[in-house]
């Protein structure tokens, strides 16, 4: 029964999470004026905290009801969900307090993605780790953390490239605002790296 609420609850966050990465590309590619922007962008980035917040439960509660025991890491969809957990607030603070505007655009549809991942697999491929040792368990954790590094490495890198190709082509220039610098974009790749 637990195994498919959690389905459920993956399923709704999927679609919120469609709809977030929907309306923040239509943000960015389409011509607002700064009015109907603000507005839409709070909406979006409520949604956004939202989804967050609802990845963030469905975590706790396969930790506390699934496997009524304080061992996180034991299958796929945890893993998952706890990247997911850690990524919505980092973008979200990359994109109001980090002076990296724009990495939402290709952040977004990556937290989607994951959640969808996580979805199959609380599914239709679902495989409980056995942590035997602390070794293993250690392992999973750096395995996770890496993975989280290197997809927000990833999401810089997608940014840059979006960007740079935007003033290579000289078009939109006037929505160029809304990414960072192509130096700080290049700056926080070589951080995230790191």
């Amino acid at each position: 029964m637990n195994e498919t609420i959690v389905t459920f609850w993956l399923f709704v966050l999927v679609l919120l999470g469609t709809w977030c990465s929907f309306r923040k590309c239509r943000q960015i590619l389409q011509k607002h004026t700064q009015d109907d922007r603000t507005a839409e962008y709070r909406l979006t980035d409520r949604l956004f905290i939202l989804l967050a917040f609802g990845t963030a439960g469905v975590f706790l509660f396969r930790i506390f009801m699934v496997h009524q025991s304080w061992r996180p890491l034991t299958s796929h969809v945890d893993g998952l969900t706890l990247l997911v957990s850690l990524l919505c607030p980092t973008l979200i603070y990359l994109e109001k307090r980090g002076n990296a505007r724009g990495v939402s655009f290709i952040g977004y549809p990556g937290v989607t993605f994951l959640l969808l991942w996580a979805l199959c697999a609380s599914r239709w491929t679902f495989r409980a780790f056995t942590p035997d040792t602390m070794m293993k368990v250690v392992h999973l954790f750096a395995v996770y953390m890496g993975t989280l590094a290197v997809f927000i490495s990833a999401l810089y890198g997608g940014t840059y490239l979006f960007s740079e190709r935007r003033l290579k082509r000289k078009e939109n220039l006037g929505q160029s605002k809304q990414f960072a610098s192509l130096e700080t974009l290049e700056r926080m790749i070589v951080v995230s790296s790191a």
